[in-house]
């Protein structure tokens, strides 16, 4: 079980992994060995990687798609849905669909022909949902 001081620490790298030792801090009140101790800790088992959140519209990637799929043959289409560079995250999931993709597209174009190299594949179920609106991301522990 982590500490107060571990989630606090932990919640100020989910709102942004570049923030300085020093300034965490003095933010939380926690010497700066401690913070660095801690984060150096975590490397080895919680955090998994330090990352950036990219405004994919920005470089023109315009289309973003959460895509569910059930099939009969899941090892080649997860060896398929793994090797494209359209998908974003992959999940296994429960209840009627085995996987979920979020995939990311530049135009229409690409999401349809992506889809039908999907279609190859022995797919007994398909859904395809498409993001409007980004509302909320990655802010579960954040400060």
């Amino acid at each position: 079980m982590l500490s107060e001081k571990d989630l606090l620490i932990l919640g100020h790298l989910r709102s942004n992994a570049r923030k300085t030792l020093t300034s965490i801090s003095k933010e939380t009140g926690i010497p700066t060995s401690t913070v660095f101790d801690k984060i150096r800790a975590h490397e080895k088992n919680i955090i998994k990687k330090h990352t950036s959140i990219i405004d994919f519209p920005k470089l023109g990637y315009n289309i973003r798609t959460k895509i569910m799929v059930g099939s009969k043959n899941k090892e080649n289409i997860l060896k398929f849905l793994l090797a494209s560079k359209y998908v974003n995250s992959l999940y296994q999931i429960s209840g009627q669909f085995d996987l979920l993709a979020d995939c990311i597209f530049r135009d229409m174009n690409e999401l349809c022909s992506f889809l039908e190299e999907l279609e190859e594949f022995d797919i007994n179920k398909k859904e395809v949902h498409h993001v409007i609106n980004e509302i909320k991301r990655e802010e579960f522990l954040g400060v």
